[in-house]
């Protein structure tokens, strides 16, 4: 796994790096396997680590990665909790409107 280029970006009100990866592979590669390189490359517990999208485009052998640095952990499942608690209110309405 080769990595071809990386842009970060900061944003400070969701205390987080925003990391925008460019990634040359043989074989697809794992949500873990990623996981661990990009956390070697920074320096940092995985554990602070979320990987939000991973595309691959066909016929290439190149995949673009999508991944958000936090601050601490305590941030990361702040975040997780409001983004699962939204999901959850998005499906009871959709299976209200279907029950009428």
């Amino acid at each position: 796994m080769e990595i071809l280029s990386k842009r970060i970006t900061r944003n400070y009100l969701m205390h987080r790096d925003e990391i925008n990866l460019t990634i040359k592979a043989k074989q697809t590669q794992k949500l873990e396997e990623i996981k661990s390189k990009i956390a070697k490359m920074f320096n940092v517990p995985e554990s602070r680590l979320d990987i939000i999208k991973i595309a691959t485009k066909f016929g290439m052998q190149e995949a673009e990665v999508l991944a958000f640095l936090y601050d601490s952990e305590e941030w990361l499942k702040k975040f997780k909790k409001q983004k699962k608690e939204k999901a959850e209110k998005t499906e009871k309405k959709k299976q209200a409107e279907k029950e009428k």
